[in-house]
């Protein structure tokens, strides 16, 4: 029987406009920064998805979308688009692949409890961080409604923290515009970074199925 590829489905939180250029939504530069390091040989330019109209790039790796709705309410889309994901991936499978290579999905979000720039894998179960866009989607994706072999992962991007805790000052601050220079740190460093990280979880996939299939 013929395996069919692992493919991740890569989906940044963030906001809207006018809040689009702001820290809170350092997962959506990541991920374009990611798009620019794939290059077209291995990833379309992004483009509006049909069905959301959330910017899209497709990969045989990776799908990419950035997400559309507001930070505190991106559960249902992501729940929404990890179902669209599925139906496509059924489509375009071959007669005689395995059916039961289950859901892919990673969620790249901005942390405030990391340095500017730094990126790290998170458990799918590991604590919100009172991040409201994290809070959103435990509430709405529930693992087990979806098919065995199914991989969640979270991807923090880190943008800092005000010295003041207090709830108003971190709002402020996450809702700040990012600068020309974070801007770059992103653009130059985060992307690459956040490739390296893929490609882990990728590798691992694809040598539990080697496995199973062994």
């Amino acid at each position: 029987m013929a395996t069919l590829a692992p493919r991740f489905l890569v989906l940044s939180l963030g906001n809207k406009e006018p809040y689009y250029q702001t820290l809170h939504s350092a997962g959506h530069f990541a991920l374009a920064s990611l798009q620019r390091h794939l290059g077209p040989s291995h990833q379309s330019p992004f483009k509006r998805d049909k069905q959301d109209r959330a910017l899209r790039s497709d990969g045989s790796a990776y799908v990419l979308k950035q997400s559309p709705t507001s930070m505190n309410v991106s559960g249902p889309w992501v729940n929404k688009a990890c179902k669209q994901h599925l139906a496509e991936e059924k489509e375009q499978q071959q007669p005689g692949s395995a059916s039961t290579l289950g859901l892919g999905l990673v969620v790249v979000a901005d942390d405030l409890e990391e340095s500017f720039g730094t990126v790290k894998i998170r458990k799918w179960t590991a604590s919100h961080r009172g991040h409201n866009g994290l809070k959103s989607i435990n509430a709405s994706v529930k693992p087990g409604a979806y098919p065995v072999g199914t991989r969640m992962h979270r991807i923090s991007i880190g943008i800092g923290r005000p010295m003041d805790r207090d709830q108003r000052t971190v709002s402020d601050y996450v809702l700040s515009p990012m600068s020309a220079g974070q801007l770059a740190i992103i653009d130059r460093d985060v992307g690459p970074r956040l490739l390296e990280c893929l490609e882990t979880l990728r590798v691992a996939w694809e040598a539990d199925l080697a496995a199973k299939a062994a």
